[in-house]
C-alpha cells in the first residue's frame, strides 16, 4: 500500500530507537511501525529476557512510503531493546491469534495517522482495498454493517467506509449496488472507486409507486450477512481494477 505520511508525523526526530508500542522505530536501515505487545502465551513462552511486537515495515522516503499488507513480530531484548530477531506473523501458531494481531496492528497504525481531532496525516492512494478486503474477510463476524435510505455501507479499522447505492439496472426489473467507493472517514475523501455490482434478485416497479420508496424498502430488507457480502465483491472488484491497471502500467513502461 502506498501511503503519503505528513512529515510532522514521520521525520527522523520521531523516529525511535527504542520499543514504544504504537510509535515508529528504526533499526538496521529499517523502518516499523509498532503496533503493540504480542501475548507471549501464543508463542507457548513465558519469560522476563524478551518480548514480542507486532509491527509493520515503510520503505521509502520522507515523501512517499509503501507499507507493507504483512504484519510482522519483532522479538525484542527486555534488557537492552535489542532488536533480537524479525519473526513472520505465522510464526504465531493458531491461525485465530494471527488475524487478530494482523487487524489491531493496522488500526493502531490508522489511529496514529490521525490526531485527536480527527485530522489526518496521511494521503492513501487506492491500492488500500486489498488490505480492506482482507480485513472484512478475516473479520466479517465482528464488522458492523449499516443502510439508510438506499445507501449500504460497511466501516472498516475504525478509519475506513465502504458504501454504495441501490439504483435501477440496465434492464427492466434488474438492480443493482452503484457507485461503491472507500472513503476515509475522518476526512470525507474518495480513497478508491470500486464500481457497481449488479443484483441477481429482480425488482419491478408498478407505475403508480415511487422508484426510491420501492428501493430504500428493497435495502432496509437487506440483511448484515447481505451487506457484508456486497461489500466483499466490491472490494475484490476494486482489487482486480488495481491488477489491471498495474499490469497496463508495466507495458506501457516497456514500450517505451
Amino acid at each position: 500500500m502506498n501511503i503519503q505520511i505528513s512529515s510532522t508525523l514521520l521525520n527522523k526526530e520521531t523516529r525511535n530507537d527504542f520499543f514504544l508500542p504504537r510509535s515508529f522505530y528504526q533499526a538496521n536501515n529499517r523502518l516499523f511501525f509498532v503496533g503493540n505487545f504480542v501475548n507471549q502465551n501464543y508463542f507457548n513462552v513465558v519469560t522476563t529476557d524478551f518480548s514480542f511486537y507486532s509491527a509493520i515495515e515503510l520503505t521509502g522516503n520522507e515523501e512517499h512510503y509503501s507499507v507493507s499488507d504483512e504484519v510482522m513480530v519483532l522479538k525484542v531484548n527486555n534488557e537492552t531493546e535489542e532488536l533480537l530477531e524479525i519473526l513472520s506473523i505465522t510464526s504465531i501458531p493458531e491461525e485465530e491469534a494471527q488475524d487478530e494481531v494482523w487487524i489491531e496492528t493496522f488500526e493502531w497504525l490508522f489511529l496514529v495517522l490521525r490526531n485527536e481531532r480527527g485530522e489526518i496525516n496521511a494521503t492513501y492512494s487506492s491500492d488500500i482495498v486489498s488490505i480492506l478486503y482482507r480485513t472484512l474477510k478475516q473479520y466479517a463476524f465482528k464488522t458492523s454493517a449499516f443502510h439508510s435510505g438506499k445507501q449500504v455501507e460497511v466501516n472498516l479499522l475504525d478509519t475506513f467506509q465502504v458504501t454504495g447505492e441501490a439504483s435501477t439496472g440496465y434492464y427492466e426489473g434488474n438492480i443493482l449496488i452503484k457507485d461503491w467507493k472507500v472513503i476515509e472517514i475522518y476526512s470525507g475523501n474518495v480513497v478508491a472507486e470500486l464500481g457497481d455490482i449488479q443484483l441477481p434478485q429482480q425488482l419491478f416497479i408498478e407505475e403508480d409507486d415511487s422508484e426510491d420508496d420501492v428501493l430504500e424498502a428493497f435495502v432496509d430488507s437487506m440483511s448484515r450477512t447481505d451487506i457484508i457480502s456486497l461489500a466483499l465483491k466490491a472490494l475484490q472488484q476494486g482489487i482486480k481494477q488495481e491488477v489491471f491497471q498495474y499490469e497496463k502500467d508495466e507495458k506501457m513502461v516497456q514500450s517505451d
